[in-house]
């Protein structure tokens, strides 16, 4: 498999974690629920992670000591307004495994104009297929909603860096010193060393 890398410039966010104009809480797709939303951002935070002791853990790229060992998880990220009884809620961060995303990228080009690439709007519902937390996430195109107000991208990439508890990055920041912090923060070396001919997770 090849395995694809963390973009420079995915987490970078020059303002501080505490200016977040929106305090963003994440929601996982849980057995026996169907989750109602709608996007409101123009695109959707796509990171690589690994599964690592029952969690996600962001992939730093080119250094990435996981990657020898656990492969690269794609996630979507979206920020949304959630829905209840149709009438709209509060704020939160739906994380979505890539296939879903994907597929319900797809079905919105089908009704978008060709020149519009924006998620902004995009109303769906999510639900895990079976009712266990390893089963794969249903999702199902709803239609674009009118007046959403437009949240800003940065706010997700900032709550994301604060949930994993990692800097952000500008412009000016040493990338090395960085991926040395995210590697001791999310643990050391010898933490994906392979045990008996197998990795740890």
């Amino acid at each position: 498999m090849t395995r694809l890398r963390l973009h420079e410039g995915l987490f970078t966010c020059p303002a501080s974690v505490s200016s977040m104009t929106v305090k963003w809480r994440l929601l996982r797709i849980k057995p026996r629920f169907v989750y109602s939303a709608i996007v409101c951002s123009d695109d959707l935070a796509w990171v690589p992670t690994h599964y690592y002791r029952g969690r996600s853990v962001p992939c730093i790229g080119v250094t990435c000591q996981v990657c020898k060992y656990i492969d690269v998880r794609w996630y979507a990220y979206a920020p949304v307004i959630l829905l209840y009884q149709g009438e709209r809620q509060n704020k939160a961060l739906i994380e979505l495994p890539i296939g879903a995303a994907l597929k319900l990228g797809a079905e919105v080009k089908q009704v978008a104009q060709p020149e519009d690439d924006s998620w902004l709007g995009v109303e769906f519902q999510a639900r895990r297929s079976k009712n266990t937390m390893r089963s794969p996430v249903a999702v199902e195109f709803i239609g674009i909603a009118q007046e959403v107000e437009l949240c800003d991208l940065e706010d997700v990439h900032k709550a994301l860096c604060r949930m994993w508890g990692v800097p952000e990055i500008d412009a000016s920041t040493d990338l090395d010193s960085w991926r040395e912090i995210v590697k001791v923060r999310l643990g050391s070396d010898e933490h994906y060393e392979k045990k008996n001919g197998s990795p740890r997770r």
